[in-house]
């Protein structure tokens, strides 16, 4: 459940698209390679480093699945548009920048994409998890950030100007 809400959180910051229909295929994706081939096989230490092992192979066509589906993504926001009037990650990280003359735009944002999407959202859902569990088991703190939520607009297009609401006197435990 928290890492559906990390990818949705990260497909809204990088591209101001819901994730719905891309989250299934995502996570299907990282699971399937975090089970098999993030993990160093024997083969990888044995075979010379110009013989593709089966783990290589397998490594190269995950890559092409992962890439075409980051690809999708990007066309996608780059037909829809963003749907916000602020700029969102991909505005950044599209070509048409002075540091972007290494790299074509073509190859640079989904490989930044990549990196984002992956490092992010196990990233997010982890300290989402572990700030979740931290507040069961100290009841006085959940009320007190209850307490805090209160007092607060909880409207998400304000969130920028009620975060700094929430952060609790410094006197306060906690």
């Amino acid at each position: 459940m928290l890492q559906r809400l990390a990818l949705e959180i990260i497909g809204s910051a990088i591209f101001s698209l819901e994730m719905e229909e891309y989250e299934p295929r995502i996570r299907k994706l990282i699971l399937s390679y975090t089970a098999r081939l993030g993990r160093p096989s024997l083969l990888d230490f044995l075979m010379p480093v110009g013989i593709p092992s089966p783990y290589d192979l397998a490594r190269h066509r995950f890559r092409r699945r992962w890439m075409a589906l980051i690809e999708q993504i990007i066309a996608d926001r780059r037909h829809r548009g963003s749907r916000n009037s602020h700029r969102d990650l991909f505005d950044l990280l599209e070509p048409g920048h002075p540091e972007d003359a290494d790299l074509t735009g073509a190859r640079r944002s989904p490989d930044q994409v990549t990196t984002l999407i992956v490092a992010g959202h196990e990233t997010t859902a982890s300290a989402l998890f572990w700030a979740l569990y931290l507040l069961a088991v100290t009841p006085v703190e959940q009320e007190a950030l209850a307490a805090e939520a209160e007092t607060v607009d909880p409207d998400p297009t304000a969130a920028a100007d009620v975060v700094p609401q929430l952060i609790r006197n410094p006197g306060v435990r906690g």
